[in-house]
Order: structure tokens, then C-alpha cells, then sequence
């Protein structure tokens, strides 16, 4: 897409890349400049480029790994322009991109000690991309509008741009509403499968009372005289939130006579 875009029109693509990737108003066209010279000769006039590479890793499932970005960091030499982009149909958990951002920083550090330019991080999502391309293209490119389209649609086939932030799943929550509402979690067995979706409405006397903004779902289990906490999006687990999971599960039973702690649960935040 990126290269179809940078072959209908030059100036779109470089436009979009600036705001989007570079965020700088520096990109590798050609400059044209008239009499600049040294103490040793003044040409007439130099036609110059900047150098620029843009090394790409794409995930399906935020499964990036310390290892690998580290390794692409051997792809870059003398560039002016020195870009990382990750993309993935959602943003990089916030401790993976930590992680790998403290060894860019240092690997950086040791770059410019040696006259080299920095290499930049950027992390994005396809529906990002595919929001920039919409707003660089205008109603009258009708012949890259429709390869947009197409690839838009692929995406979503594909599900590189998930719609599960527009879903809400409505859930029975009876005698705990009042905990899950205090708490702000909701818990069901771990075995129980279900569809990805962004908001959770708490069901009680034929109807919902309550929606939250599902933010992580974390794995909850007693086991080998401790808990052990799993959060299934990479997120990292709050301590307010393992002590609120911890105080749910033994309300569970002292007041409802639910025995939740020796199997494991998934537990809604």
C-alpha cells in the first residue's frame, strides 16, 4: 500500500510520512541549493538527498520479542533517516516497549559517541496507517482511493484493524453486582470461552445497570500456597488490582459461598 501510494504521487507519501513516521519536517526528497560552498570551492549550485531507511516488523498478536528488535538494530549504517516501525493491529504493551526502549536508548548513546545518527522507535497500529492514508488522499484521487478501499477492506478481513472496542458483552452479574461495581472487575471460570469486546454491561433484574471500559483480563489461581496472577494482554498487573482480586476472591466465600481461590479464574478489570 505504502508503495503504490509513493508511486501515484510523491509529495502525498512524503507528507504522510513525516507526520506519521518521521514526525520531522526533514525527508529524503531531493533539495536544490545555489551557490553553498567551503574554504576550498563554491559550486554553482549542489542537487543533494538525504539518506533514509525504515526497517519494518509487523505482529498479529503484540508478540514482539526483545531478541528480534534488537537484531534489527544491526540493519541500520550511515542513514540520515533511521526509523523502526513496528506495527501490529494493536499498540506494543507498554513493559515490552519499555524494555526494548531502554536498550535503544543506550544503543543509541553508543551511536552518536561514534558520529552516527540515532535510530527512532515508532509503534503503530494498521488503523493508524490506514487513517493517514485517508486523511493525505483527497475525494479526487479516485484511482488510489480505490486501492485504499481495497486495502481497508483487507485489514478488516483480516482482522489487522479489530472492531472489538465497539462491542459490549452483557453478563449476569446477580448477588456480586455491588462488589464487581466497587472493585471495578467481574470474574467467571477460565474454561468459559469468549468473543473479544471492548465495554462489559452488568445484567441484574432484566437489565443492564452498569458498563465499564474493559481494560485487561488477568488469570487468577491459588496455587502451591500462593496466587499466581497471569495477565493475558501483556499489560501489567497493578498492585491495586491483585489485592482487589485477592479481596474478591475470599468475598466469594465468606459471603456467597463460592470456593474460586483453588481454581483458576479470569478476572475482568
Amino acid at each position: 500500500m505504502l508503495s503504490r501510494l509513493y508511486n501515484y504521487d510523491s509529495d502525498k507519501f512524503f507528507s504522510m510520512l513525516n507526520g506519521l513516521i518521521l514526525k520531522t519536517n526533514n525527508s529524503p526528497e531531493l533539495t536544490f541549493d545555489l551557490q553553498v560552498g567551503d574554504s576550498k570551492s563554491v559550486p554553482d549550485a549542489t542537487i543533494s538527498q538525504m539518506s533514509m531507511k525504515i526497517v519494518v516488523e509487523t505482529k498479529l498478536y503484540n508478540q514482539f520479542e526483545q531478541i528480534q528488535l534488537e537484531n534489527h538494530l544491526s540493519k541500520f549504517t550511515n542513514e540520515d533517516i533511521k526509523v523502526l516501525l513496528t506495527l501490529d493491529p494493536k499498540p506494543m504493551n507498554q513493559s515490552t516497549k519499555n524494555k526494548f526502549e531502554e536498550h535503544l536508548a543506550v544503543y543509541n548513546r553508543e551511536l552518536i559517541r561514534h558520529g552516527n545518527t540515532r535510530i527512532e522507535h515508532v509503534n503503530l497500529t494498521f488503523e493508524q496507517l490506514v487513517s493517514a492514508m485517508e486523511d493525505i488522499v483527497d475525494n479526487s484521487d479516485f484511482e488510489i482511493l480505490s486501492v485504499l478501499e481495497d486495502y481497508k477492506n483487507y485489514c478488516s478481513e483480516e482482522r489487522l484493524i479489530p472492531d472489538d472496542d465497539k462491542w459490549m458483552r452483557a453478563i449476569a452479574a446477580g448477588t456480586t453486582i455491588e462488589e464487581n461495581m466497587q472493585f471495578n472487575m467481574y470474574y467467571d471460570h477460565a474454561s468459559h470461552g469468549y468473543s473479544p469486546h471492548g465495554y462489559i454491561g452488568l445484567y441484574k433484574d432484566k437489565k443492564v445497570q452498569a458498563i465499564g471500559k474493559l481494560v485487561k483480563t488477568v488469570l487468577a489461581e491459588y496455587k502451591n500456597e500462593e496466587f499466581e496472577f497471569i495477565s493475558e494482554d501483556g499489560n501489567d498487573i497493578t498492585n491495586n488490582e491483585i489485592e482487589n482480586i485477592k479481596t474478591m476472591i475470599q468475598k466469594a466465600e465468606d459471603e456467597h459461598g463460592y470456593n474460586i481461590k483453588f481454581v483458576q479464574h479470569r478476572f475482568y478489570c
